[in-house]
């Protein structure tokens, strides 16, 4: 009789423990009912500023930058950056022609020839490097321009059989915008392909660079 007892007991301290666990679950249940209004307010605003915070403080976002080979033997150029800040802003320092070698390394001189609006000419004159060698380079560019959302670009006088390509400001959210360089580009000299892709590549990932380094700049004015 006394092992049965002992069985009878241990089954009556599994029922209460489980009632005890199901009562506290309910209770708990109950609570989190109770707080959930209180709760989401403070979750959903934490993560807003979370959002804020981190839009503030992207200045440091990765400039990628893409390069191929296009059919008639030119190559394809691509680099796209997001920015803290509006389209107008953005739009103002690339409109900057006469300023751009301020700003942009290895830009020796850039300027306005012709202003008819939205239809300019420009001038600009820069340095690539590769390795020991380096070459100083001077076109002449047609500009049409879109304010402030796409500038599009073609060249007039220079060394390249093909040498067009745009710019375009997408406002993701306020005061957030991503801007995307795009370019065909032949020379009229011979240069390797694979030496011609590694320099654009480079060339355009510091331009965007000094583009976003120069929008933070006169931000902080």
């Amino acid at each position: 009789m006394f092992p049965i007892f002992i069985v009878l007991f241990g089954i009556c301290g599994v029922l209460q423990i489980s009632l005890l666990h199901r009562a506290i679950a309910k209770f708990c249940n109950l609570l989190y009912m109770l707080l959930l209004p209180f709760l989401i307010p403070a979750i959903v605003n934490g993560q807003d500023a979370e959002e804020k915070a981190g839009a503030i403080q992207n200045w440091d976002s990765t400039v990628e930058t893409f390069s191929r080979d296009t059919l008639d033997g030119a190559v394809y150029i691509s680099g796209v950056v997001v920015i803290p800040a509006s389209k107008e802003n953005i739009w103002k320092i690339l409109t900057d022609y006469d300023n751009l070698k301020n700003f942009i390394p290895n830009m020796m001189e850039s300027a306005i020839l012709v202003n008819n609006g939205q239809h300019k000419t420009i001038l600009q004159k820069g340095k690539s490097k590769f390795l020991f060698f380096s070459k100083t380079v001077e076109i002449t560019l047609d500009i049409e321009e879109q304010k402030p959302d796409y500038i599009q670009f073609q060249i007039k006088t220079g060394p390249f059989h093909i040498y067009r390509g745009n710019w375009s400001l997408t406002e993701l959210n306020p005061g957030e915008t991503h801007l995307t360089y795009q370019a065909i580009i032949k020379p009229d000299f011979f240069s390797p392909k694979f030496i011609m892709k590694k320099v654009l590549k480079k060339q355009f990932r510091v331009s965007l660079e000094a583009i976003r380094n120069e929008t933070k700049r006169r931000n902080q004015k």
